[in-house]
């Protein structure tokens, strides 16, 4: 990929020999850290309520070459050794000749996608990914030249003095997959002084350039299957001062700011256009290191991350201020309060904000009050956020979408410009309310108040379908009346070109209920089907992916099981009865209890499971474990859940007692785990113990969690603590906790867990490193002994 630039000079040539002498002599490697602060508005973004975001970037110059009074730089972008290079060419006074850029291709150890067009669009998204700041289309555009274009500075004066200054004209455009950045103006720069630094004279130099910006993105808006244009058009002031080393042929250090002003503009393939006001505002901080000075940089930035970033994803109070907020300071819960209204700042507003939302545990009127301030004070785009996150919350946080609410997602809908002059992305507005509508489908659901929509409001919606300009709320409309009657709408749902919004839907009308792209997306079988083709539509893999499996190393490979039956399994069975009144459910049973072999009973029986509507007894499953027969273990493990689900009864004390002596002993005692019904080789045997991110920390027990004679069994041999002292403990002082859940029992099962609260050892500078583990054991008796037929751990 080549990129135009010119970098004209208007004002004298250079005439100080000793300073081209100089660029010549520059030498690698460097590493220059670019701290960035910056923000991007649109028209209805408010500056009080939009917090400036905050990153680190790095450009690496490996080497450089001297040729003929010129440079050419070899150069890293973003990481160290990363696969994003460039070239530049640059002239005596710093202007750039020219400049390329690449990315290195690493070998593929995985077999090419499925099919041609799986392997194009993950090309595709790649190179979009690879050309801006971070993932989806909210990110800023950040083509790979640009990254490169101010590291070289020009210096051209005529005579080293204060106050000597020199002209040069911008035109800087880079281009890459119908994207294109350009920035073109003039620029002033004025010697202000000199000063010595590592004995070495340097140059501090400020400059000052009037500049316009263009910009051309290309953004893939996922619910028209396509990419639209945004474009900004701004122009302002870029101010900078830098400290220039003649020697290096680059600045040692450079801050500048950037404001520009302009129009944004969002533009569809079918001719649709909606403009906002735009504004851009930046601030850069800029230091060039030699290697040995990188590396103390990268030392002092580990031992930053290590006082306040944890290692582990339990989160925990760094100070006394969160500390109190967990324990439900309410005066102080208020003062924050108080200190985020009264704030002026963005940023600090914002902190305020996720603060109080992060650590008031448990409190969502709380939560909901403090929304409704930010609203109140005038926050709209939070608005629209929130109108977005109410589609899917739990109903026990906000109830159904009503009609006034849905009126407002209307609204926004119907007007793409909406959101674009909010800075907000348009499709989770469109797809998030379609998704909700098929996976709680209103026709298959007699409890109102577990709709996504009141009945009210998902007519309003279904209304849209005859009024509605916006192609996509006009198929949300539809999806709504399909949602709400199948019978009357599905043939009109099925005459429609494809749509991204239509497609669940469509499934759903089909009965699809394997939906994901490797699977042959099979309809509902046809009365009287056999269990091959119930087990073919449960999980069928299409022949593309079958042969991409083929390729697979083995250790990644796995054969498929017809076993898999989710949430949209039987969404697609219940909405098929409601389109077209067959009784499938009782179809099954009949057909299990026609079923004269272990695979078309496993295949039914694990269906019925599926749906709520079989309830198998302990010895019915029982059963199960003990024929081993492979298909109905799988089976049996799924119906586990059912038996022991709502509140078992606790097992008497002597098996309590057994089981968890049992289990003390192979968690911290070294003893010998249960073996599995169908016994592991010995290389598997960790799988049997409870899950612990570090094996060798301090082992303590929780006493408040054994019964008096486990504790007086074990209180010699293994370190006990009760809760209230763990909690005094110190959060840097290693340590694994290990909690025993109850025994349940129910027939020949019993349940049994341990939960595991893990501290990493830290040294006072550090931040706490925590983790959680928790084990579920299922065990069953077997000919007196007790075996492992089910087992789930978890770690984070």
């Amino acid at each position: 990929m080549t990129v135009r630039i010119t970098l004209l000079a208007i004002s004298c040539s250079i005439a100080h020999s000793a300073i081209a002498a100089a660029q010549v002599a520059t030498t690698g490697p460097h590493a220059i850290e670019i701290q960035v602060r910056e923000r991007r508005l649109n028209g209805s973004e408010q500056p009080r309520f939009t917090p400036f975001s905050e990153s680190e970037r790095w450009v690496f110059i490996d080497s450089v070459r001297a040729t003929n009074g010129a440079r050419e730089l070899f150069v890293t972008l973003d990481q160290r050794n990363g696969d994003s290079r460039a070239t530049l060419v640059v002239g005596a006074g710093g202007a750039i000749d020219r400049l390329t850029t690449s990315r290195r291709e690493r070998n593929r150890r995985l077999p090419p996608f499925p099919t041609p067009e799986d392997s194009a669009r993950f090309a595709a998204r790649v190179v979009r990914m690879g050309l801006f700041d971070g993932l989806g289309d909210a990110e800023r555009l950040a083509l790979p030249a640009t990254k490169v274009w101010d590291i070289v500075p020009t210096f051209r004066p005529r005579r080293l003095v204060g106050g000597e200054r020199w002209t040069d004209t911008l035109s800087l455009i880079a281009e890459a997959q119908g994207n294109r950045q350009a920035l073109s103006g003039t620029r002033v720069s004025t010697i202000v002084r000199d000063t010595t630094i590592d004995d070495k004279r340097l140059w501090v130099i400020r400059d000052t350039a009037a500049v316009r910006y263009d910009e051309r993105a290309l953004i893939e808006e996922r619910t028209l299957d396509t990419v639209v244009a945004v474009s900004r058009s701004e122009s302002g002031v870029l101010r900078g001062v830098m400290v220039y080393d003649p020697d290096l042929g680059l600045f040692r250090a450079r801050s500048d700011t950037l404001t520009l002003a302009g129009t944004a503009e969002l533009q569809y393939a079918d001719g649709r256009t909606f403009r906002t006001p735009a504004r851009d505002e930046r601030t850069r901080h800029w230091d060039v290191y030699d290697p040995s000075q990188y590396n103390a940089r990268q030392r002092v930035l580990g031992a930053a991350r290590e006082r306040t970033e944890s290692g582990g994803v339990v989160f925990v109070p760094a100070n006394d201020i969160d500390e109190r907020l967990t324990q439900g300071s309410v005066p102080l819960r208020d003062s924050l309060v108080q200190a985020w209204q009264r704030a002026t700042d963005p940023n600090e507003r914002a902190m305020l904000y996720r603060r109080m939302h992060f650590w008031v545990h448990g409190e969502a009127a709380f939560q909901r009050h403090l929304d409704s301030m930010r609203i109140a004070g005038g926050d709209s785009a939070f608005l629209l956020e929130t109108l977005v996150a109410r589609i899917y919350t739990s109903r026990s946080q906000w109830p159904a979408l009503d009609t006034a609410t849905m009126r407002q997602l209307i609204g926004v809908m119907a007007d793409p410009g909406i959101p674009f002059a909010f800075g907000m992305t348009r499709d989770p507005f469109y797809e998030d309310l379609a998704q909700a509508l098929s996976l709680t489908p209103p026709a298959i659901v007699p409890d109102t108040s577990r709709w996504p929509c009141t009945p009210a409001a998902c007519r309003l919606l279904a209304e849209q379908w005859n009024i509605a300009t916006e192609p996509r709320l006009r198929q949300l409309g539809l999806v709504a009346h399909v949602m709400l009657d199948p019978k009357r709408w599905a043939d009109t749902l099925a005459a429609q070109p494809q749509a991204p919004l239509l497609v669940a839907p469509r499934l759903l009308v089909d009965g699809v209920g394997a939906t994901w792209p490797a699977s042959t997306r099979s309809p509902i079988p046809a009365p009287n089907a056999d269990w091959r083709a119930w087990g073919e539509w449960m999980n069928g893999t299409n022949p593309a992916y079958q042969r991409w499996q083929q390729q697979l190393p083995a250790a990644i490979h796995r054969g498929q099981s017809p076993f898999r039956f989710e949430g949209s399994h039987a969404t697609a069975i219940r909405f098929t009865e409601a389109r077209t009144g067959r009784d499938i459910v009782g179809e099954l049973r009949q057909e299990l209890a026609r079923a004269t072999s272990d695979s078309a009973r496993a295949i039914f029986e694990y269906m019925l499971i599926g749906l709520d509507a079989l309830d198998p007894g302990p010895e019915d499953v029982a059963a199960h474990f003990r024929s081993r027969s492979p298909v109905r273990s799988v089976v049996a493990t799924r119906e586990l859940a059912l038996l022991f689900r709502g509140s078992p009864p606790r097992a008497d004390s002597a098996t309590a007692f057994l089981l968890q002596d049992r289990l003390i002993a192979m968690t911290v005692g070294g003893g010998k785990p249960w073996r599995w019904i169908l016994p592991l080789p010995d290389s598997q045997a960790w799988r049997s113990l409870p899950a612990r991110e570090v094996a060798n920390e301090t082992t303590l027990l929780l006493a408040d969690s054994l019964a008096p004679a486990l504790r007086a069994k074990w209180s010699r041999r293994v370190a006990m603590i009760t809760d209230e002292d763990w909690k005094k403990r110190s959060l840097r002082t290693g340590g694994t906790l290990f909690t025993l859940t109850s025994v349940t029992r129910v027939g020949p099962f019993a349940r049994l867990g341990v939960e595991s609260s893990g501290r990493v050892e830290r040294r006072p500078e550090q931040a706490p490193w925590l983790y959680y583990a928790s084990t579920t054991y299922f065990l069953m008796e077997l000919d007196g002994e007790w075996v492992i037929v089910e087992m789930w751990s978890s770690i984070t």
